[in-house]
């Protein structure tokens, strides 16, 4: 819904006679602007929320690792992103998160050079993109380079890493890319480089940070001290 495909939603919704007609709904996050949407969709629901006040709050599984590094050139950005894959275990994947098709594909290549990996995003053809996920999925290629509509969704529980190789336009993007690591009772991963452009982000996951138990670093604090002042 927060994609913007409420109108395809409802006509499909048209298709089905409202009477006999069983709608369940999963979501990551629970945005007021996604709850207005639902109430039109569903009537006397049942409610599960796990983790969170069930509210409209975003919260990241504490099963999640959160971890900043500033990087503030390209440089910094491509020596980071070298040694977090040197580091990660070789029989687990990573899925590197950027924020554009463009670098999305300057950073598969690369990536090329240190390991086996696959780019997915919106000029993709559909079959390259379900043969990346595929072999990603099987463990022949360990990192899969994706923007976040390409992997929205992507449930793989054998995904240990998630590197914010460049950080999300919104904070549930942060919440819903950091969320493809540490599923099903596992732990995971999730390394972000941020930079001065990111600043407005830093407030929000300071709090993301302090709520799932974990100490921020001195310089995000810093950094949104100086967002919140500015407000």
């Amino acid at each position: 819904l927060d994609m913007g495909f409420e109108p395809q939603i409802r006509e499909a919704l048209k298709q089905v006679p409202r009477g006999s007609r069983q709608t369940l709904m999963f979501s990551a996050t629970w945005p007021t602007e996604v709850q207005a949407l639902a109430a039109d969709f569903l009537r006397k629901p049942c409610k599960v929320t796990i983790g969170g006040s069930g509210g409209g709050a975003l919260v990241v599984n504490q099963d999640v690792e959160q971890r900043i590094v500033f990087t503030h050139t390209e440089a910094m950005r491509e020596a980071e992103l070298a040694k977090q894959i040197r580091l990660h275990p070789t029989d687990a994947r990573a899925i590197v998160f950027c924020s554009t098709k463009k670098s999305c594909e300057a950073v598969a290549r690369t990536l090329r050079r240190l390991c086996s990996c696959a780019a997915i995003h919106g000029d993709k053809e559909q079959h390259e993109r379900d043969k990346a996920i595929a072999d990603f999925k099987s463990g022949a290629i360990p990192v899969l380079v994706a923007t976040d509509v390409a992997a929205r969704g992507l449930d793989i529980a054998a995904v240990g890493m998630v590197v914010n190789y460049e950080m999300p336009s919104r904070i549930e993007d942060y919440v819903h890319r950091v969320g493809r690591t540490g599923r099903a009772g596992a732990k995971g991963y999730a390394v972000s480089f941020m930079g001065a452009a990111d600043a407005k982000h830093a407030p929000a996951i300071l709090k993301l940070l302090k709520e799932a138990g974990q100490k921020p670093p001195v310089e995000l604090a810093k950094m949104a001290k100086i967002i919140g002042g500015s407000k």
